[in-house]
This record gives C-alpha cells, structure tokens and sequence, in this order.
C-alpha cells in the first residue's frame, strides 16, 4: 500500500471516521460486559446498603432486649444497698447502745451517722434514763453484809445444798 497524500478536506473526513469506526468497534469488544456489571454492582451496593440497615436493626433490637433484661438488676442492686446500710447502722446503733449502757429498746432512738455521732447521742440519751441498781442479795446469815462478795457465795452455797459424804 503506498502513501496516498491528503488534498481535501472530504479525504481528510474520511480517513478519520474510518479510523474512529475501527476505534469503535475495538472498543465495544473490550468494553462489552461494562454495562452489565456496572448494572451488577449498583445491584450489590443497594443489597448490601439494604443488609446493612437490617443488621443494624437486629443488633438494636438485641441491645434493647439486653438492656429490658438487666434493668431490673439496677433496681435490685439499689434495694440490697439500701437494706446493707440500714442493717450496718441498726447493728452500729445496738452496739454503742450496749456500750453505754442503754436498754436494746432505746437503741432505735439513737440519731447519727457515724459511730462518733452515735456515741454523743447516747451520752446525752444516757444522762437521762439512768441504769437501775441491781437489787441488794439476799442475806441468811448473820453478819454478812448484803452486797457482798461473800454474801453472794453463801447464798450459792446454800442453795445447792451441802454436799453428801
């Protein structure tokens, strides 16, 4: 084939539609599936889109489940506090109660928080209910005084009886 020179605006036309058309064909021969699997891949990215927002729905819907399930706990956890700190200051009370020498009664009157508030109520509680004096023992023998240590023994003593030999 030899080179035929161009000399008009038509050959010149000519020429290159020619080349364009082959340019054309090759690449509907390379690019013949584009379509189609651009068609494809919108497709996957609204299925995926789609199973995205049903799992996002589904883990939501097990949160709420979870959250339904442990929010009793709370209220649990909450009352069982309650009833500890109110069991340590009944206890609290009934033994600063004892150590000032108040009756168990008057332990429940007792006002304060800590162990120190407890022990200046009863201090001041105390200077009002004053412990009763043990009644004197009785006495059989003569001699012996009523409140005594000794009067005290004999008065074991003869009440278990003598001993037998």
């Amino acid at each position: 084939m030899a080179f035929k020179p161009i000399e008009t605006q038509e050959d010149l036309d000519i020429i290159i539609g020619e080349r364009l058309k082959r340019e054309r064909e090759t690449n509907e021969k390379k690019y013949a599936g584009f379509d189609e699997a651009k068609e494809k891949a919108a497709k996957y990215d609204e299925l995926k889109a789609k199973n995205f927002e049903e799992q996002i729905a589904k883990l939501n819907e097990a949160l709420k489940a979870e959250r339904d399930k442990h929010a009793d706990t709370d209220k649990t956890i909450a009352d069982l506090t309650a009833r500890a700190t109110s069991a340590e200051k009944r206890i609290l009370k009934a033994k600063v109660a004892h150590e000032m020498g108040l009756p168990y009664e008057l332990a429940e009157r007792l006002a304060g928080e800590t162990e120190e508030e407890l022990i200046a109520d009863a201090k001041t509680l105390t200077g009002f209910v004053k412990p009763q004096a043990a009644p004197p023992l009785r006495t059989t023998e003569t001699g012996v005084q009523p409140n005594s240590t000794k009067a005290a023994l004999a008065a074991l003593a003869a009440s278990l009886g003598e001993p037998k030999t």
